[in-house]
Parts: structure tokens; sequence; C-alpha cells
């Protein structure tokens, strides 16, 4: 229980259980027309109490005992509270009535009291500006500066079932709250000061002075147990429509706006870098930040500096400083941060004053910065079996870190091989240790965690040791402690060759930095294989792997083995494969498989029906008839055509995985076509098959003329290539007109041919010349002119017999069949319509027509095999089967 008392004169002092609160009375008044204000004991609290910030503020007074003349109607518009604020309280332009309630424990209805506690929303809130009060009188001549709040008083219980408006009856324990949605800023200094035992008792009979040296009411706050002790807090002055002037709130009921500093982070390791912000200290003044070691609030000697800022207009400063040991260390409460300005301002932990509303005591507090113990690894990447330098910094020094009393783990491990050493009267220590088996590879969390750190962790509670990674006790837990993140190196895998692998093909792996000791293995129940995720083939005691047997890992952690590349799903893809090994003991490593591209080559990739084509590949399954090897696989060679796809050979791939060989292309390929050419090989027990394409493009068939112009009767060479073999030319056309010169024109084996054909009148300028072998035709131009025909200068060749004028042809092997002539001019004429024939053989010897070969007559020579011989004084060429030659 606390108790206040206060009189009209004087001072009282009263002791309740041990503590001694002295009360200030009223100062003068100036003379009123009334000489009682309906509004007395004032209480004042602002919560929260922080410079600066927006609070809520409550205002308690008790309306006047005056019968009928102090009450206060309610919803009539007559009747207000008036609430001043000194010039310091901060204000928005207007306040919703909303965030102000009004509550009174007595009720004034139909001019009766009625003790019921309601609360309501004013009618209306005036705020104004008014100038300074000095006790209970207006100085008029100082400036508006100050606030003035007129909340008019509504109908306390609109809703209920009694008539007539219901306002605040005399006598009534009145609160009005400003609820922080109202905005009101604190001040931004601070008035929570101290004045001395001697400063009050030398004052006795007269008004202590403030601050702000505005003669005014005495402020006292509390006894401390160190002595009598005032604070200095901010005034609020009441009246009400039934009153002529204002009565401020004593000092012990003022509103105690407390100095503050506040850090931007309460925690953290050496070499941190925080913000301090001090707020309600003196403006226009230099603050000084210093470590308050033993927190005293005094600068004793030996505490070091911190800083220094200076305040601003606003009442605050903000600077930062770097956390260093010293002056920092591990133990929290030497780690102090205060600040004191120019006017000896500062926080003085320990000082408590009552609040007047809520009535509970609070006391100002020193922030202070918690140091963590932090532990770093030199170098920061290790492997499995890796000495490193631990160095641990921070933690209780004098301490030891051992295996008796700490614990260290990377990872979740435990580590069990580390130096035993003393920790330093600083905290610091270095020492070495092993990295363990088992230490998953990447970025792991290494935790030194040391029983002797629990001066500087403390723990509030039994469980806080087992989920606060900032707490630690004597019960020593891997949870706490410093750490640091340390990146483990997986094992080192590596194989030989290192590019261009193909599956089925045996190569060379090598590890290192695998579980050290000896005792690991690998291709065991315990270890585990796979090639990007997959494991097909990779199972215990594989016979990929060293040929089916186990490969022991040796003390280091290093081993070598044989490892046929599996065909699968997976190594038939190129590009790199990840090979992931894990021994028995869980130690991983891995390694890229450069898988090499399959490419399919055709030479030449663009040729005629019925050529050949030479095929080379690479990058195929490898003949491997080794211990682990797969059956040898073969490659179908595959020439798709529309609506057809036929194997053109099948190859068998070397040990590099390399084919060779060579296919025909199609005699049904179009002409012209673009074919697709596929390699095609399965993949072992799984019917999957694997396709590498390549393209095949047969050209366009063509004719070429010797002569592009002339004029009817011009004779004319055609030559044809790129058409099907031995195919009949089925139409030789110059624009719409037929210019074969006789029938049994066909291709020869390279599908080419050779003609003549004898320019036929027509229209001058170009004209088509077009031929069709199958179903291709070709075409090219001709210009018709209108010059006459030179008639040959070289005289015609003597008439021969037959078998004279071919003997070259016939001496060789029989090579002639027959000879076919024309004489259009006999056409008509029965039986032989201008046909005549030569065949040598004697069977046919009556049947022949042809009695003289003649110079500038037109034959068709057919022939078995092609061949050259002088006829009728000219060098010719004859390819197997007809030819058109002029004699």
């Amino acid at each position: 229980m606390k108790t206040r008392i206060a009189t009209s004169l004087g001072i009282a002092f009263v002791l309740v259980f041990g503590i001694v609160a002295v009360f200030a009375a009223l100062g003068p008044q100036e003379a009123q027309a009334q000489t009682v204000n309906d509004a007395s004991a004032i209480k004042v609290e602002a919560t929260p109490n922080t410079p600066n910030s927006i609070a809520k503020w409550t205002i308690q007074f008790v309306n006047g005992t005056t019968a009928t003349t102090s009450a206060l109607d309610g919803g009539t518009g007559k009747d207000t509270i008036s609430i001043e604020f000194e010039d310091d309280v901060q204000f928005p332009a207007a306040i919703n009535p909303n965030d102000v309630t009004i509550t009174t424990d007595m009720v004034w209805s139909n001019n009766l009291p009625e003790t019921r506690t309601v609360v309501s929303n004013p009618l209306g809130v005036d705020i104004i500006k008014v100038s300074q009060f000095a006790g209970s009188a207006q100085l008029t001549d100082r400036p508006p500066d100050e606030t003035r709040v007129n909340l008019e008083i509504p109908d306390m219980e609109p809703a209920d079932d009694q008539p007539g408006s219901q306002g605040i009856a005399p006598g009534a324990s009145v609160t009005v709250v400003f609820r922080q949605t109202a905005g009101i800023k604190n001040p931004t200094e601070s008035k929570a000061d101290e004045v001395s035992t001697a400063d009050i008792l030398g004052n006795l009979g007269s008004p202590l002075m403030d601050h702000d040296n505005n003669a005014d009411t005495p402020m006292v706050r509390v006894f401390t147990p160190s002595g009598l002790k005032a604070l200095s807090g901010y005034n609020v002055q009441v009246t009400t429509s039934n009153s002529g002037y204002f009565v401020a709130a004593t000092g012990p009921n003022r509103a105690v706006i407390a100095r503050r500093i506040v850090l931007s982070d309460q925690d953290g390791p050496r070499g941190s870098t925080i913000t301090v912000v001090g707020l309600g200290f003196r403006n226009s003044i230099t603050a000084t930040i210093w470590n308050d070691k033993n927190q005293n609030g005094v600068r004793d000697g030996g505490e070091i500096d911190l800083g220094n800022a200076l305040t601003t207009g606003s009442d605050d400063f903000t600077t930062t400083i770097t956390i260093n040991n010293p002056p920092f260390n591990y133990d929290l409460s030497t780690n102090g941060v205060n600040a004191v300005d120019g006017r000896n301002r500062t926080i003085i932990p320990g000082r408590t004053y009552m609040l007047p509303i809520s009535d509970t005591e609070a006391m100002e507090s020193i922030p202070a910065y918690l140091l963590e113990s932090s532990v770093r690894v030199t170098p920061g990447t290790a492997a499995i079996g890796d000495r490193v330098q631990v160095t641990a910094r921070d933690f209780v020094g004098g301490g030891t870190i051992s295996t008796a009393t700490s614990r260290i783990s990377i990872g979740g491990v435990p580590v069990t091989d580390f130096e035993s050493t003393n920790v330093s009267s600083t905290g610091d220590a270095t020492f070495e240790m092993t990295i363990p088996n088992a230490v998953a590879s990447g970025t792991q969390n290494l935790v030194v965690s040391n029983g002797s750190t629990a001066a500087s962790r403390p723990c509030s509670t039994a469980n806080d040791a087992l989920a606060d990674d900032k707490c630690n006790n004597n019960n020593i837990v891997n949870t706490g402690g410093a750490r640091y993140n340390m990146v483990i190196s997986g094992a080192q895998l590596s194989v030989t060759p290192s590019a261009g692998l193909v599956p089925n093909q045996t190569v060379t792996l090598s590890g290192r930095g695998f579980s050290t000791g000896g005792s690991a293995e690998i291709n065991v129940d315990a270890s585990d294989a796979t090639i990007s995720g997959d494991d097909t083939d990779l199972g215990a005691r594989s016979e990929k792997f060293n040929e089916g047997d186990i490969i022991d890992v040796d003390n280091a952690g290093n081993w070598s083995s044989s490892f046929v590349v599996p065909i699968t799903d997976v190594t038939t893809t190129p590009g790199d494969q990840e090979l992931s090994i894990t021994d028995s003991v869980g130690r991983s490593g891995s390694v890229a498989l450069p898988m090499a591209e399959r490419q399919l080559t055709l030479t030449p990739a663009s040729s005629r029906v019925g050529t050949r084509v030479n095929i080379e590949g690479s990058g195929f399954p490898a003949d491997n008839p080794g211990e682990g090897g797969d059956r040898t696989v073969t490659v179908e060679i595959q020439y798709s055509v529309t609506g057809d796809t036929r194997t053109v050979v099948t190859l068998t791939p070397d040990g590099s995985g390399n084919v060779r060989g060579w296919f025909t292309v199609p005699l049904n390929a179009g002409i012209p076509s673009t074919n697709a050419v596929r390699a095609i090989f399965d993949i072992p027990s799984s019917g999957v098959n694997v396709t590498t394409s390549a393209v095949h493009q047969v050209p366009r068939a063509g004719i070429t003329l010797d002569q592009e112009s002339g004029p009817a009767g011009t004779v004319v060479t055609i030559n044809g290539e790129g058409f099907k073999r031995y195919t009949t030319v089925s139409d030789i056309n110059f624009g719409s007109l037929d210019v074969r010169s006789g029938f049994g024109l066909s291709t020869n084996g390279e599908g080419a041919f050779e003609t003549t054909f004898l320019v036929p009148g027509a229209n001058t300028g170009a004209q088509a010349v077009s031929v069709k072998v199958g179903e291709t035709t070709a075409s090219a131009t001709f210009t018709v002119s209108a010059d006459a025909v030179v008639a040959p200068t070289t005289p015609a060749a003597a008439p021969m017999p037959p078998a004279d004028a071919l003997a070259a042809v016939i001496a060789n092997d029989n090579n002639l069949v027959r000879v076919w002539q024309f004489d259009a001019s006999m056409q008509n004429e029965a039986p032989d319509f201008g046909w005549s024939l030569y065949d040598p053989r004697p069977l046919f010897a009556d049947a022949n027509t042809i009695d003289m070969v003649e110079g500038g007559k037109f034959y068709w020579i057919n022939v078995q095999n092609e061949q050259t011989a002088v006829l009728g004084g000219t060098s010719r060429t004859l390819y197997a089967g007809w030819n058109p030659v002029t004699w």
C-alpha cells in the first residue's frame, strides 16, 4: 500500500513501509472570483513515457463536491472539461472524439447522483492554443504556445432507460483518456531529474524550481534507499465549466517522461557495429557515450568512452559504436551502455518512482550488450581427415576447452579429436581439431559449446538450454555456444580418360578424401553408387566396379578401381553425367562422366539414287568383351523415304564406340528429296531404342543443251543426268512438239543420257525444252533465232556398206546389236514407212534393208557396251543402249 497526503500549506512527510513520500502543496494562487476549483486531486500519466513517442495520456481528477453547482450536465452542450498541457507536449491539429474516453464513477441524473461507473466519448473535442500559466494565473504577456483541450460532456449513458441526459455528479472520480490513436506525442526532453535532499529541505516554504526555471508547484517523487530524491515531471492543469480557474497536478502526480538509450542490436560477436540512440537529453549540447561497467550512472575511473554525439533540436542523438573486447567481454553485467549530456543528465539504474495512476513503481535501466562467443576456422574449407585450426573468442576467461568441458560438432557430427587448451583471461583460445568421418559435404555449421560459458549465457528456464542458440548452462548441449559456417569439401573422385566417354567403355576411377581409418569399403551393401540419380547395374557387388570385387578404402581415404560405364538411358544421353559414390561409412564423392555426343557423317551428303554413300559414326556403345562389359550392340542404319523406311546396312561399333560402312541410296528415293538416315541401337534388357540421325539429299535431275540458241533446223545435243538408272526417256519436247530422234532411248547406269534433236520450225524467241524420264521431268531453254541454217562445210562421208562403216563396233566382240534409219520422206509408204534396218547377225541378213551408210543421214545405233569409235570420219562415244548418230 502506498499513501500520498497533500496539504494546502507546507510539506508533509509520511513514512509508509520504510519509504518516505514528500508532497508539495499548491503554491500561492492568483485572486479569483471563486476560491475553490471544481477539479481537484489531479493525476497525470503518459504511457509509454518514452520521449517523442506517441502515447496514451491519462488524466484523473475529482469533480467538485458542491451539490448542484459542481454537477456537469451531459448532452446539453453546456458543460465542459478543459485540460491544459505544457507546450512541450505535441498535439495534432484535430482529435476524433472516438479517440477520447470520459469515465465517471458517479452519474448525475435528474438532479440526483447515482453511483455507477460509465464510459463515453465526448460530444466534441476543441483544441486551442493559450498563453502559459503560472500557478493559477494566465500569463497574457506570454505567447500562446500551450495546448488547451475542451471536452464537451456527453450523455454519459445514452442507451439506458433513464429519462433525460445524464452527466457527471459532484464528487465523482473522473478519468479522461486520450488514446494513442489520438496522436499525442510525448515531449522530446525528459523530466526525470533528481533533486538532492538539501535542495528540498532548503526550499521549505517556497516552491522548488523545475529544470525549465519556471516558478511552479514543488515536485517531489520518491525516496530511494540512498536518500531523499525528487523527480520533476510535466504539468497538466484541469478545470470544468463550473469553475473560473485551472488547478495543476502536484509534483508527484505529474507525467514523468524518462530518458532512454536504445541499441539497434542487443547482442552479437566482436566487431559488430551498432547504432546508439539517446532520447530525452538536452538539445544542442554534446552527449558522451561510455561503457558504464558497473552500471551506476557515473563515469568512474577506468570506464571507457565509446563515442560522442551532438544532441539535436529534438533532444536526441544518434551515433554508431563498434563492439570490441575490451571494454566489452563475456560478462553481460559489465557491458552497460550509458550516456551523459553537457548538463550532467544521464540514466541512473535502480532509480525508482511511483506512477501516479497505475500506482506501480518503475525503474530506469541501462541497456547492456551481450557479447556473443565466436569461433573461426583456418582454413575455412577442409575435407574429411584434415587438421584445421580453431580460434575461439569471447568465452569465459580462465576456463578450458576440453573433452570434459566442451562439445564440438560439425553438421551435427561430434568432433572427438581436438586439443585441450586454456581460455585466456579475455576469453580467447586457439586449438586444432580433425574433421571427422560422416560429415556431409557443403556448407556445414561448426558448433563449439563450452560449459564454462554459463555466466555470459544465462538461461531463464532449464528448457532454454535446449532451444536457444544464445543460451548455455552447465549442462553442455550442442545447440548452444559459438557457431561458424565452414565448407566441407566432398570426397574427390576422378576418372581416366576424362573426356569423350562412351557407354560400355572401361575407365579407371580414383578416390581421395573418403572415410579414413581403413574400415570403409565400396561395392558392398552399405555403400551406394548412382549416375545422375540412376543406380541401374550399380548395386552391391556390381560387375561394373573392380570386375565385381569389393573396393577397400585405405587408412588415408584413398582407393582406385576399374569401372565399366553401363549402357543405360542416362549414359546414352550426351553431356556430363554425375557419378556419385558413397562409401560404407557414409562419405560421398562425385565426378562428371563426360559422355560423348553421338555423331553420324555421310559422304557424300548429297548424291543420286543408286549411288554409294560412305557412313561414319562415333559415340556409340563400345565393343567390350571384358569382365563387366555388356554384349556387343549392333547399329542398324535406316534410310527413310516418304512412306518407306528400310535398313540399308547393319554395323558393329569398335572398342571406342566408332562405326564405319556404306550403303546404296534406294532407287525409290524421290528426285529431288531430303531423306533421314538413322542409326539405331537398343539398350540391353530394356527394350528402349536410341536413335541418332543425319540427312541425305538426292539432288534435282537436269539437262544441258550444247547450244542455247539458233535458227530452225539447228541440231542440238541434249545431255541429261540425275535421273533414275536404266529408265526410258519417254518425252523430249521442244515447246509442245515431240522432237525425239527415235525410240528406245534410256539412261545409263549413272542415270545419264545423251541425244540430239533438230530444232523444228517455230516462232522465234525462247522455247522450253523438256525431258521426262520415268516420273522425273527436267527442262532447259532454247532461243529460236531468225538466222538461216548454214550448211556444213565438211564434205559428207562417202557411202559405205554398213558392215564396213560399222566394222570397228562389230569387231569389238560383236558389240553392235542393230541399226535403225528413218527417212521422213518415205514415212507414208508401205511396207516400211520410211524405216530401214541393219542387224549384223547372219540370222537377219535377209531382213536388212540398209544397203549403204551415207553421209548426212541420221541413224539410231544400239550397242551392248559403251565404246568410243571413229564413225563417218568422226570419233564418237556410243553408250550401252541406243545412240542417235548423224553420219
